[in-house]
């Protein structure tokens, strides 16, 4: 059997190894922000306006990602917290959703742990809505989406 050469050897390495790492490297890096909330769901519940201050970053395919959110609303007077905070993902990120398991705290307290949840909306331009929906939208985020960075 004859030795291959060292060029064979490297054409078929360019063969088989570049197409993978281009696939890698062309799955799309993104991440947005908001300090404008429309409207909240705590326990059922609608509130509107809110503030919000969130954000959202993530690798399509396998990931990584990461996601919070803050938002305060008026529940009779008396200022209630909500915090959002994606923990682990289930499936794929892509361009637009984020799906996974989240903590959720009111005022501080945690009331969901590892709660089934998205953010979905995240494809779209600076100035529209995007949503954080955790436990069947018992408690729900619907922002504005303020800044974002894609790469």
């Amino acid at each position: 059997m004859r030795k291959l050469r060292p060029a064979v050897v490297a054409l078929l390495f360019a063969v088989v190894m570049v197409p993978g790492l281009v696939a890698a490297a062309s799955q799309g890096v993104h991440s947005i922000w908001s300090t404008k909330g429309g409207a909240a769901v705590i326990k059922g519940t609608l509130f509107a306006p809110v503030l919000n201050s969130s954000v959202v970053s993530w690798k399509e395919g396998a990931g990584p990602a990461f996601a919070n959110a803050r938002i305060t609303a008026d529940a009779s007077g008396i200022a209630t917290v909500l915090e959002l905070h994606l923990v682990a993902l289930q499936g794929l990120p892509t361009n637009d959703v984020v799906q996974g398991l989240w903590n959720v705290t009111l005022d501080g307290v945690l009331v969901c742990a590892a709660c089934p949840g998205y953010a979905k909306g995240l494809s779209h331009p600076v100035g529209s809505p995007y949503n954080i929906d955790v436990d069947n939208s018992f408690y729900r985020l619907d922002g504005i989406i303020t800044s974002r960075f894609d790469y």
